[in-house]
């Protein structure tokens, strides 16, 4: 299977000892190729990132970054040698009044329209694409992924997560109007309370958040899936399915990766269940209980397991399926 990730590529690590840290879709694309799918990633490295240890760590682990030919991992300062000083992290006067989005200087490369660049990505035909993160949300780069999402959908299942990290640098009805622009091209939502809550001021109860995916599928979406605060999940289909997926019990030591962990883990699984790719995305919204059981009870187990250790590790398919293997005897299913 091959995926293709569109996303913001922040990715930081200041000493050896200290945590790696990423953005969600960096990570989720990590996740998938330690799943052993073929990964590439349309990216520019943010201004929060070290471009090194983004350039090294995505070839670490397999994925290939596509960026502009002025991004940030061939600066100059790279491409001399010369030692590039420690990036800033992102603090709370990025985003105080006065300040600009830090995603605006956020740009990639236009989608692939003809030439060599369209038989290449005609040959790579992935079966899933992935995108999401405040960068995508802000203009003018929203049209560039828009484009993307055309092209792609000739074979992809489309996958959306609005992974929204700081409202505050945002005019929230714009991004609302953005994110349900997006919504029409999607085929699947994952989202958090969280990203809900910002959207739309609501906190829950279930049957609140379950309304939200309703509305969502009025833009033609066929599945969406709500990451609840307590760990567990919300799987509703188009057709009016729907599933509460407990989690599987773990202390809640760091939140990192839980989120990544999740959508990548629900894009091999749907893969699994033969409901990825262009042809098969109609059958999201009748999708049987049975699957849909399938793809929320991995995906939580895979959450589960994230936040059970400090800092971000992806998780190996051994991991993942013992994993699922407790959750189901948990469960009482074997």
């Amino acid at each position: 299977m091959t995926v293709l990730v569109i996303g913001d590529a922040i990715a930081n690590q200041r000493e050896q000892e200290t945590p790696f840290r990423a953005g969600t879709m960096f990570k989720v694309a990590v996740n998938l190729a330690h799943l052993a799918r073929e990964v590439r990633m349309v990216t520019d490295v943010s201004e929060a990132s070290d471009p090194q240890v983004v350039r090294d760590y995505a070839a670490e682990h397999g994925v290939e970054l596509l960026l502009r030919p002025t991004s940030a991992p061939s600066s100059a300062a790279l491409a001399s040698g010369l030692p590039t000083p420690p990036p800033a992290a992102f603090t709370e006067a990025h985003y105080g009044e006065g300040h600009g989005d830090p995603e605006e200087s956020w740009d990639i490369l236009p989608a692939p329209e003809r030439g060599a660049r369209k038989l290449d990505f005609d040959l790579f035909s992935p079966s899933a694409t992935i995108f999401g993160g405040d960068a995508c949300h802000a203009m003018p780069v929203a049209h560039t992924v828009r484009e993307w999402l055309r092209v792609c959908r000739s074979t992809s299942t489309i996958i959306y997560s609005p992974a929204l990290r700081h409202p505050r640098a945002r005019n929230l009805d714009r991004v609302r109007i953005q994110a349900e622009s997006f919504l029409q091209l999607s085929d699947v939502v994952v989202a958090t309370s969280k990203d809900i809550r910002l959207l739309y001021g609501i906190s829950g109860p279930e049957n609140e958040f379950a309304a939200v995916a309703e509305h969502w599928f009025s833009f033609g979406p066929r599945l969406v899936a709500i990451l609840l605060e307590d760990g567990a999940a919300l799987m509703i289909t188009a057709s009016g399915d729907r599933l509460h997926v407990a989690s599987l019990p773990r202390p809640c030591v760091d939140v990192a990766g839980a989120r990544s962990a999740f959508i990548a883990t629900t894009i091999d699984t749907l893969d699994r269940v033969s409901l990825l790719g262009r042809e098969a995305s109609p059958g999201l919204a009748t999708m049987s209980m049975s699957h849909l059981y399938t793809v929320g009870a991995f995906a939580t187990t895979a959450r589960s397991l994230m936040t059970a250790h400090a800092g971000w590790e992806p998780l190996t398919r051994n991991e993942l399926s013992e994993g699922f293997f407790e959750y189901q005897s948990r469960e009482g299913l074997i």
